[in-house]
């Protein structure tokens, strides 16, 4: 028994340790190629213990068709990876073929999608409608531009005539302020010399008053003269009569004097006489004197009071006829800053009049153009259009036969991809049966290899015995044979 089974080898060998451990770390891992997770829980009461993690990674579910795939992808690179099974050629070949199969569909789809989309737009450039609404819009939008720079080009002509309005409006303001300008000046000049006249008058009636005024001063002191003068004749008599008194007093004595003494009084008082008449014809004079200078002075007053006035109005009048001038002048400087102003302003609308002008007639003559080579494009793509219209239905002919064909081959390829997927069921199927009948066996050869394993211990605790035995038999011979016969008398 020792024979057949020995030490390490055959079906009931003992397994190394280092080995169950790998392969225990193997089946806790997920099988997808490089994939470090741990494989999906196990559903209860569905088939075995799923070998994959059935996660999403890199937009790729970990599963056992796509691990597949993957170790393909792997060994067409040459990319090391986990070791595909030589003998599942057909397996291979039939997830390779799934492979082809989904991408010829997704080809053929995208080859429909675009040959729709290419016929979408083949009719959209042959529609004569679309052209003509694309010219009509065209169209509409040059004449609004055309319309917006005749606009432009009225309103400019509006401002243009307003600038032209204004700036007549400020050339007369200008006349007037002209005109004001000489008339206040002729005013001016008036004033000035109705102001020289009153001067002269002033001047002279100041000559004559100081004229009167020294004559009046000479009669008065002529008058003064005269009083005087008969003052001392009054004196003159009374020292005559008090002589004539004292003469009375020696009557006898002085009869001559006394006769002389009248004689003087006589002569005196005839002198007297005289002086008094010529005392009351000064005093006359005096009067007309004192009356023609009083009359003389209350005329200077009243030249002088109107000459005051005449002053007074001119210097008014003067002060008038300056403000009226600093306010035309004022005036006529605002006037001219307004015709400055509007001759600016009048040269800028005509620039922006010409400039608008301009893009008018630049809009309008590119309207015109455009809309003549619209038409000839018009013309031309009608042409074309009908032209492209046969040859494109020509060519949407050709398509839907390819397409056709295309749809029929896909059909075939549906058919056959329908039988290769009946057929890879059928192959999974008795895979997962073989599968099944290999873990059985395997189930099988673990409990053979336990059993063996377990008599394998048998034997070696047997041999183990008999090499003690042994042992003990040559070195105590005697005894052990007197042992071994009463342990084993037969």
């Amino acid at each position: 028994m020792s024979d057949a089974f020995p030490a390490g080898s055959g079906p009931g060998a003992t397994a190394n340790p280092q080995d169950e451990q790998e392969r225990t770390a193997v089946e806790l891992r997920c099988a997808y190629p490089g994939c470090t997770r741990p494989p999906a829980a196990p559903r209860p009461g569905v088939g075995r213990r799923p070998r994959y993690c059935e996660q999403v990674v890199a937009g790729t579910m970990h599963s056992r068709q796509n691990a597949r795939t993957a170790r393909l992808a792997l060994q067409a690179a040459g990319t090391p990876g986990e070791d595909v099974a030589a003998g599942e050629p057909v397996t291979m070949a039939r997830a390779q073929a799934s492979l082809l199969l989904e991408r010829l569909e997704q080809v053929v789809a995208d080859q429909a999608q675009l040959l729709t989309q290419t016929l979408d737009q083949v009719r959209v450039m042959g529609d004569p409608s679309a052209m003509q609404a694309e010219l009509a819009s065209v169209t509409t939008s040059a004449r609004a531009e055309a319309e917006q720079a005749r606009a432009e080009a009225a309103a400019a002509d509006r401002a243009r005539l307003a600038a032209e309005t204004a700036r007549a409006a400020a050339e007369a303001d200008r006349a007037d302020a002209d005109d004001a300008v000489a008339e206040a000046e002729q005013v001016r000049a008036v004033a000035e010399a109705e102001a020289e006249v009153a001067r002269t008058a002033a001047a002279a009636a100041s000559a004559t008053a100081e004229q009167a005024e020294a004559r009046y001063r000479e009669t008065v002191s002529d008058l003064h003269e005269s009083r005087q003068q008969v003052e001392r004749l009054e004196q003159d008599l009374a020292a005559a009569l008090s002589r004539a008194e004292l003469g009375e007093q020696a009557a006898v004595t002085q009869q001559a004097r006394a006769e002389a003494a009248e004689t003087d009084r006589d002569r005196l008082a005839g002198e007297l006489t005289a002086a008094t008449a010529r005392g009351d014809r000064e005093a006359e004079r005096a009067e007309l004197a004192e009356a023609a200078a009083e009359h003389l002075r209350q005329h200077i007053e009243a030249q002088a009071a109107e000459l005051a006035e005449t002053r007074a109005a001119a210097r008014a009048e003067a002060a008038a006829a300056t403000a009226r001038i600093d306010t035309l002048t004022t005036d006529l400087r605002a006037a001219r800053t307004d015709l400055d102003t509007a001759h600016t302003r009048t040269a800028q609308l005509a620039a922006e009049l010409a400039e608008s002008r301009a893009k008018a007639s630049a809009a309008a003559a590119a309207a015109e153009t455009e809309q003549v080579r619209l038409a000839g494009e018009l013309t031309a793509a009608q042409v074309a259009a009908a032209a492209q219209h046969t040859a494109d239905t020509a060519t949407i002919t050709d398509l839907r036969h390819q397409v056709d064909d295309t749809r029929a081959q896909a059909a075939a390829v549906t058919a056959d991809l329908a039988g290769l997927r009946a057929e890879l069921t059928a192959a999974q199927a008795a895979l997962t049966a073989a599968q099944d009948h290999a873990t059985a066996r395997i189930t099988d050869l673990v409990a053979a290899r336990d059993q063996a394993t377990e008599q394998l211990q048998q034997l070696r605790h047997e041999l183990a015995d008999l090499r003690k035995h042994s042992s003990d038999d040559k070195t105590h011979k005697p005894t052990q044979g007197r042992r071994r016969d009463r342990e084993d008398p037969q």
